[in-house]
């Protein structure tokens, strides 16, 4: 039985019933244990891989000998992490329970206690990075999963690869409700834990559990995150008294940790609150690191502009990283965000490619081709061109490590397409990445495809195209010298011979100087490797012609080629036998020939210049020189290259030149030449060592110290894009050079070769030129290739066409095949022929030769109209595919349009509700008391009540101040922000008040900045001068404190001024007659205008109506009116909650209102109507007054404060913009007696200050600290900002003093 039971276990293995470790459905074989980690928790931890040995993983064993307790809290271990997933948590493979052992499988990870004994590189990021990871699991685990983890530590976190925290250790995690047994699982078992007697939380070891239960949601969690904290950075724990001592922990984490820690379980902070305040400006968790990781990990729900900024900067955020962190967490990231198209808008993901490329150049072969390889290869499929782009520019930089298989299956194909992509930009990205690929490229695909693409790109539309396509050629013909490895003999001699020899030749021809310069390079450079009589016949024919070209670079390349072509031939000849003649007799004609070619060499030699020679051979041997002429190859008959020197005037035409159109007769009857030749196009000149657009063409080609070829990038910026581009003639119209046949002599009358100078009105028909008798070979029409039937010469070039073809192109054209040049039907003459032409029999197909070449001509037709239409077909996709880019793009930007505007009209729609519709109603009520009155409109008017008045006078203000604000522009001289970082107390003025009862409560500035008008507990108010230095006025009248003055008008010595009072009353007070003669200052005064007693309790606040005429005052009880400034109260009601602060909306339609039981209140005047309330007093235990409230300039920002919390609140969305605590702010040694008083927002709407411990002023924009200054003895209940660029902050404190704050610099 023990075989058979041998038998089935190992059977069972194999095919996955048992795994690797023995154990039932559980595929993973044990390793190495963590010795080092054992005791510190209730498991034994494994390094693990999968049975199949893919797979890496770390297995947790339990033994469940350690007794009945301890196995139901391993049980419960495997059960929450079982169901509990989360990116933040330990990531669950697979469990198993047999009757000895409990074992889990994780991610491979390593215990956090082991990492933080080693020494590891950017181990302060990774540690703020972790905290931020555990307490993010922790919010889920408290506020998502209504769990408490309870066992929070060091013991419990572990680390990833990357060096990520995870969060384990879940044997005491439940629920806080749910009974086991009667009690939760974290109060009856905590003694089984190794260690948490230390650790213990205070209600725990009090076993208060009802204090815990009323607690905040993950408060046990807290305690423990400030275990974890402690244990990171001062090691274990003996007791929990030593988290007193702030030991290594940061300066910026220690206040977070305290209250952590704090014993009082209502007021703890919880893991989430940790996370939310460790996360804002300058928090501890508010890091680069911190954030490029959270941007990574939540980039799918990112805006576009967002993605734009954060990718532009991304290789200079991940340069700084830990090495394996950016291994194992960023780059596994970016592939992902790259393979399912998780970054947006097309550009995003070259720039994400130069980051992955980046990060691979740190790693080794193997890791490279698991984990980038795959993912670039991937990417050379998409249709994406700037991804493409990206890809071709960094080939260089990752093609190397790339399997040279995978390169020649899986990349070259996509990459060839390249080479006919409609845009130029790709196209040339593509000529540069070849150098690149090559060297992966086997023979085969070398020669029988790269090759030939970069050969078809001779004859591309751009001309630094072509220009860079020759470099690449010659740089693979030179392979050696060019440093690259490619496979066999690298470019075959075939290729050399029947690929990349004619294609020089077609760039020898070239309109682009550098073009033909780098052509003459290449050859120059190739020459070892051609055949001798290729070059003799058919190289050197066709550079000659260069020699005198119009550019110097091109002459002097030509003349170095011609050095080295000479050189091969002389090598060639040097092995040649003494003669290849025959012995037998040549034909009688031939012989003739030779004699007279030989004698007319020997008069050439024998004459003394060029006239005599060229009267000798006329006179004489002309005819033998014409036979001579007509053997040679082709290529010395070809045009000069459009930029030679035009011929000399003196020189013979092309006419009298070409043995094929002259009769041997006597010398009279020779052609005369034209004087003047067609005007060639104009080339810009180039100077030896000049260069054109940006390519320097030297002579660096072929130098024997060194590779004249330079793989670096420098060569490939070669040619400048803006160049023009040279038109070309048509591929059908190219001239085909064959062997000529022996045709019919054609004779040219020097009569009738007169040319005709193009006329103004059209000319007769072509003129006919007569027959002459002789022998000579017929030229070939350049249109069809063929003898033509109907020849006629064009009188600009010479050249000889079929006359029926040469119409037809002329009627779609207007030029002449092959070149530029105008050219009309009258331009032609007619050549005759003798005998006539005749057409070729059509071949016979009886024959197999016959019927093998028709059907290879058939062949060839169809092969290359398959061509075309895959390149039109290729053309067309390109086409669709950024359209369909096009199309996604624009309908990203439609739908968010849509979604602002609709967002935008819910707005609007609420404002109409609230003002719009009131205001109509009220229009309508009118016009119907128009009606039924019978009275005239101007009459109805006449009788409007006074508080209908107001309600206009506020309706026709809102309209003009809502337009003027969103031109409004920012006030020149505006203090920036950089200057406020630089603020200190610049003045401080003391004793404005009585001494016997100091204290300010209220404070309002001028408009210029100078005079401030202050309210105190002594019951008067005052007019300081701040450029007198003195006080102007002391109001007396009330008999209790002052709480409330404010300026009418902006304020100065003519305007009214209001105060409010503890008396229950309010006073206008009107400025005296010698206010206008300000020099005086003992005549400057306010006397009492108006008492207004309509409130019976304190007065709480008063604020103007922006339209200066009316003011609103608000006692304590609740009551508030609208008065005018004569004293009449217009306007009354009251709320159902005690008034603290009142205010005016800058438009005047809405007041703003903080209560005593701490909420603010929106309300519409006209409606007398709360629109909205804001609790405020959330971070406040209980209900707080709101002792401060202001709104901004802007309209829809105001903020409150309360005295442990200031809110800014968006009216738009009825929420908190932003929100300070006095944790956030103030030091904890004065936190108790500090609270916040009073906040102002400057009238640009771009600063904000504060009021607690000190005065804190912020950006609007981003809400950032600019600055934190003493501002006297506290409280300070008044803060005002000076003048219209705010230039200074002056705060009012309980000492009598004003204190004015400046910039240091400006």
């Amino acid at each position: 039985m023990s075989g058979l039971s041998s038998y089935l276990f190992s059977t069972l293995s194999k095919v996955g019933g048992l795994g690797g470790s023995g154990v039932p459905d559980f595929p993973y074989t044990l390793g190495a244990k963590f010795d080092e980690f054992s005791g510190r928790t209730l498991w034994e931890v494994h390094a693990a891989q999968s049975s199949d040995g893919k797979h890496e993983a770390t297995v947790f064993v339990f033994d469940k000998a350690r007794g009945p307790s301890f196995t139901s809290v391993a049980q419960n271990a495997l059960k929450r992490l079982r169901t509990l997933r989360h990116p933040s948590m330990l990531r669950y493979l697979a469990g198993a329970e047999t009757a000895d052992a409990i074992y889990i499988a994780t991610e491979p990870v390593v215990p956090l206690a082991l990492e933080l004994a080693a020494d590891r590189s950017g181990a302060d990021e990774l540690t703020r990075w972790g905290l931020y990871r555990v307490s993010e699991a922790l919010r889920f685990v408290n506020e998502d999963c209504k769990l408490v983890h309870a066992n929070v530590s060091v013991s419990s976190v572990f680390v990833t690869k990357a060096g990520e925290w995870k969060l384990g250790g879940l044997e005491l995690a439940d629920a806080v409700g749910a009974q086991e047994g009667g009690q939760q699982v974290y109060r009856h078992f905590t003694s089984v834990v190794p260690g948490y007697a230390a650790r213990m939380a205070p209600e725990v070891e009090a076993q208060d559990w009802a204090r815990l239960e009323q607690g905040k949601a993950g408060a046990l969690d807290g305690w423990g995150m400030a275990c974890l904290i402690h244990e990171c950075f001062n090691g274990d724990l003996s007791s929990a008294s030593q988290m007193q001592t702030q030991g290594q922990i940061p300066a910026q984490l220690w206040p977070l940790h305290q209250r952590l820690r704090t014993a009082d379980v209502r007021r703890r902070m919880t893991p989430a609150e940790f996370l939310q305040a460790g996360q804002r400006a300058n928090g501890y968790l508010d890091s680069s690191f911190v954030r490029a990781c959270r941007f990574i990990e939540n980039v799918a729900m990112k805006e576009d502009d967002e993605r734009s900024e954060f990718f532009a900067g991304l290789d200079a955020t991940i340069s700084g990283f830990p090495a394996e962190f950016t291994k194992h967490k960023i780059l596994p990231e970016l592939l992902k965000l790259v393979e399912f198209g998780g970054i947006g808008s097309s550009g995003h993901d070259a720039k994400v490619l130069s980051s992955i490329v980046q990060i691979g150049k740190g790693l080794d072969e193997a890791e490279y081709n698991e984990l980038v390889a795959p993912a670039i290869v991937q990417l050379f499929g998409s249709n994406d061109r700037a991804l493409r782009f990206s890809l071709l520019e960094h080939m260089h930089s990752f093609i190397g490590a790339i399997p040279a298989a995978l390169v020649s299956k899986k990349v070259f194909p996509n990459y060839a397409t390249g080479f006919l992509d409609a845009a130029p930009a790709i196209r040339e990205a593509t000529v540069k990445a070849a150098l690149a690929v090559a060297p992966k490229l086997g023979h085969k695909q070398l020669n029988g495809e790269l090759v030939k693409q970069l050969v078809r790109l001779v004859a591309d539309p751009e001309p630094g195209i072509r220009t860079n396509a020759l470099i690449c050629i010659g740089k693979l013909c030179t392979a050696q010298r060019s440093g690259l490895e490619l496979d066999g003999d690298g470019v075959s001699e075939a290729s050399h011979r029947y690929v990349v020899c004619p294609a020089l030749m077609q760039a020898l021809r070239d309109q682009f100087p550098p073009v033909r310069s780098a052509a003459l390079s290449v050859a120059t450079a190739c020459a070892a490797r051609w055949d001798a009589m290729d070059i003799a016949r058919r190289v050197v024919p066709a550079i000659a012609p260069l020699l005198v070209d119009g550019e110097r670079p091109v002459r002097v390349a030509a003349l170095k080629a011609v050095g080295a072509m000479v050189a091969r031939v002389e090598a060639h000849a040097q092995g040649m036998p003494e003669t290849m003649a025959k012995k037998q007799a040549p034909a009688a004609g031939k012989q003739s020939v030779g004699a007279q070619a030989e004698a007319a060499a020997n008069m050439a030699a024998a004459a003394d210049g060029w006239g005599g020679w060229a009267v000798s051979s006329l006179s004489s041997t002309i005819s033998g020189a014409i036979s001579l002429a007509s053997s040679l190859p082709i290529a010395q008959q070809q045009e000069r290259a459009p930029s030679a020197p035009p011929v000399a005037a003196a020189s013979t035409s092309r006419v009298q030149s070409d043995p094929s159109l002259v009769q041997h007769q006597k010398p009279e009857a020779t052609v005369s030449s034209p004087t003047t030749a067609a005007p060639a196009r104009t080339q810009p000149a180039l100077t030896a060592g000049a260069t054109a657009g940006g390519w320097e063409f030297n002579d660096d080609w072929g130098d024997d110290n060194g590779d004249a070829w330079d793989i670096g990038n420098d060569d490939w910026d070669a040619v400048d894009k803006d160049t023009p581009a040279q038109s070309t003639p048509a591929g059908g119209m190219a001239a085909v050079a064959s062997t000529p046949r022996p045709a019919p002599n054609v004779t040219v009358a020097k009569t009738s070769l007169k040319l005709a100078k193009p006329a103004t009105k059209k000319q007769p028909a072509p003129r006919s030129v007569p027959a002459q008798t002789g022998a000579a070979p017929r030229r070939k029409g350049l249109v069809s290739g063929e003898v033509p039937t109907e020849p006629v010469l064009s009188s600009k070039t010479g050249r000889i066409y079929e006359k029926r073809l040469l119409q037809k192109y002329i009627e779609e054209n207007g030029r002449e095949p092959q070149t530029d040049h105008g050219l009309s039907e009258d331009d032609l003459i007619a050549v005759s022929s003798d005998p006539p032409a005749v057409k070729p029999r059509p071949p016979t197909l009886t024959s197999v030769p016959a019927l093998l070449s028709t059907f290879q001509n058939e062949w060839d037709a169809l092969v290359l109209e398959t061509f075309t239409l895959k390149q039109q077909y290729q053309q067309v996709r390109q086409e669709l595919s950024q359209a369909l880019y096009q199309n996604d793009a624009a309908c990203r930007v439609i739908a968010r349009l849509v979604k602002e505007r609709d967002e935008a009209r819910e707005t609007l729609a609420t404002l109409q509700a609230q003002v719009g519709t009131a205001a109509k109603s009220a229009k309508a009520a009118e016009d119907q008391m128009d009606v039924d009155s019978g009275k005239p409109a101007a009459e109805a008017e006449a009788e409007l009540t006074p508080e209908e008045v107001y309600y206009e006078k506020a309706a026709e203000t809102a309209k003009v101040l809502s337009k003027s604000r969103m031109k409004r522009e920012v006030p020149a001289g505006l203090v920036s922000a950089d200057a406020w970082k630089t603020a200190k107390e610049s003045e401080a003025v003391e004793s404005l008040h009585s001494s016997t009862k100091p204290g300010i409560f209220s404070l309002d500035l001028d408009r210029s900045g100078d005079l401030a008008l202050t309210g105190g507990l002594d019951n008067h108010a005052e007019v300081y001068s701040r450029s007198r230095d003195q006080t102007l006025a002391t109001l007396k009248g009330h008999t209790k404190k002052v709480t409330a003055a404010v300026w009418v008008g902006g304020g100065g010595l003519d305007q009214r001024i209001i105060t409010g009072s503890a008396d229950k009353s309010v006073r206008i007070w009107a400025p005296k007659a010698g206010n206008a003669d300000d020099a005086n200052v003992r005549s400057i005064g306010w006397t009492k205008a108006s008492i207004i007693k309509h409130h019976a309790a304190e007065i709480a606040g008063v604020a103007v109506h922006p339209c200066n005429e009316y003011f609103v005052s608000a006692a304590v009880d609740g009551s508030w009116a609208i008065h005018s400034m004569d004293g009449t109260t217009l306007i009354a009601d009251t709320i159902d909650s005690p008034i603290s602060k009142i205010a005016f909306h800058p438009d005047g339609m809405f007041l703003g209102i903080g209560t005593g039981d701490g909420f603010a209140k929106i309300l519409d005047v006209k409606q007398k109507q709360v629109l909205a309330t804001l609790d405020v007093s959330s971070s406040n235990e209980g209900a707080a007054d709101v002792n401060g409230l202001h709104f901004s300039e802007n309209g829809y920002y105001f903020i409150t404060t309360s005295p442990r919390e200031a809110a800014v609140w968006d009216l738009r969305k009825q929420k908190k913009a932003h929100a300070w605590t006095l944790d956030d702010l103030v030091p904890e040694d004065s936190r108790e007696a500090a609270q916040f008083t009073a906040a102002r927002f400057d009238v640009s709407g771009k600063y904000l200050a504060l009021v607690a411990d000190r005065l804190y002023m912020f950006k609007v924009k981003g809400w950032s600290q600019l600055a934190a200054l003493p501002a006297g003895e506290l409280p300070v209940h008044a803060v005002a900002w000076s003048g219209e660029t705010s230039s200074a902050v002056v705060a009012a404190a309980m000492d009598n003093s004003l204190r004015y704050f400046s910039p240091a610099q400006e």
